[in-house]
């Protein structure tokens, strides 16, 4: 696993107070959107719940923070993150900031 995620897991783990960093699991807040969050042990997936449906983003080449990208009934989805910041996109649209709940 490569410093940056695993730093990213450090990070998610302190954050959220996860027992003993066994699960990576939270919940986003994006405007109306509710966004249920699984990250994988290594870091290469979520397992998203989006407003009730389920799907798998992949992670990506990101500039500076982390991206995952996938698709749901023929949009793009994107979640990114940095730091405590993240955010949802559709379609490469505008950004919608999001809060951990």
């Amino acid at each position: 696993m490569g410093g940056n995620m695993r730093n990213i897991l450090v990070y998610l783990c302190a954050m959220f107070v996860v027992s003993a960093c066994d699960m990576y699991e939270f919940n986003l807040q994006c405007d109306s959107h509710d966004v249920g969050i699984n990250l994988s042990g290594d870091g290469e997936h979520l397992d998203v719940n989006l407003d009730g449906t389920k799907m798998t983003l992949d992670l990506a080449i990101s500039a500076s923070g982390v991206r995952y990208v996938g698709t749901l009934n023929g949009t793009d989805v994107t979640l990114w993150n940095k730091g405590s910041d993240w955010m949802l996109f559709f379609d490469d649209g505008m950004p919608i900031y999001c809060t951990v709940k």
